[in-house]
């Protein structure tokens, strides 16, 4: 036994100085050493049922800054009005205050727009006079030649919208025939849809419809579908200048103003035309406005020139 031991002891040195060495070794390696590069694996599509992680909060960089959108065109609330019912050889009088026995301080041309309210009109002997702002000068004038206006105002358009009115209203188809195109000439429409069949008349047949007695077939009656088998004189009437439409409420420029089951098919017959609509909302309260009344006047340009070529009535149809 004794032998056993002298003989193992230097194989256990050998061995213990062995295993002391190596840790040694072990210990000096460097920990930072970075592992090999791995290519990362190619990306597939996420499958249907997993869940999405988590989101990570990035920090906003706080000098980045947000596109600026474009800016909005600026449009005015404020309701503004042309002159109607006012003859070229005259003017619309701005007083000093409501009614005519106050003074003159001011005049407004016929035809002229964008007119400014300022207040709540009164009333003076049956008449609604409101105070008004324009081109700097303020006072009062009579309601009854102001409407509202609708759309976009082509000054010298409106004029002739209103020349043109004027005529109708005085039965002075001589001056109204010198509106009228000379090639396309003048149709008349009833309701707001205009149709092929309606009848079509050239300026030297309008200077003389007045007095023509002749019968002629202008569409069918709403509702009914009855033949509209009237004089001209007749037909004028009904279907032209049935309301006072040179003292509008409204007019609009190439707006449609009045609406019912009717389509206006305006610019399907004539695409390069537009219209002014002389427009009044309601009469009697107990219809709630189903018994307002437009006059449409359509115009084309030739030769640089505003031509007359229909006039559509306007009225709630069924």
């Amino acid at each position: 036994m004794n032998g056993d031991r002298s003989l193992n002891a230097p194989f256990f040195f050998l061995l213990a100085f062995l295993l002391s060495s190596c840790a040694a070794i072990m210990k000096t390696q460097p920990q930072d050493t970075a592992l090999p590069t791995q290519t990362p694996p190619a990306k597939t599509t996420k499958p249907a049922n997993q869940t999405n992680p988590s989101p990570q909060l990035n920090p906003t960089p706080t000098s980045t800054l947000l596109p600026t959108p474009s800016p909005t065109p600026e449009t005015s609330s404020t309701t503004l009005y042309a002159v109607v019912g006012v003859s070229d050889d005259d003017v619309l009088n701005i007083r000093e205050g409501p009614g005519a026995e106050n003074e003159i301080t001011a005049t407004i041309p016929p035809h002229s727009t964008d007119i400014q309210t300022t207040g709540e009109g009164v009333d003076v002997d049956g008449s609604k006079w409101v105070p008004i702002e324009y081109l700097g000068e303020k006072g009062w004038v009579n309601a009854y030649f102001l409407a509202e206006q609708v759309g976009k105002v082509d000054p010298e358009l409106f004029e002739k919208s209103n020349q043109v009115l004027q005529a109708l209203k005085e039965k002075d188809f001589r001056t109204l025939s010198d509106f009228v195109h000379p090639e396309k000439c003048l149709c008349f429409s009833p309701y707001p849809t205009l149709h092929p069949e309606d009848l079509v008349f050239c300026p030297a047949q309008i200077k003389t419809l007045a007095a023509d007695q002749t019968k002629y077939e202008w569409g069918q009656f709403d509702g009914t579908g009855k033949p509209i088998n009237m004089t001209f004189s007749e037909y004028y009437e009904r279907f032209i200048y049935d309301v006072d439409f040179a003292h509008a409420d409204l007019v609009g420029f190439n707006e449609v103003i009045g609406t019912g089951n009717a389509i206006n098919n305006i610019q399907e017959y004539f695409p390069q035309a537009v219209f002014i609509e002389y427009h009044f909302p309601e009469f009697d309260p107990q219809y709630a406005g189903m018994d307002w009344r437009s006059i449409r006047l359509v115009f084309e340009k030739q030769n640089q020139e505003w031509y007359l070529v229909c006039v559509v009535h306007g009225e709630w149809t069924i």
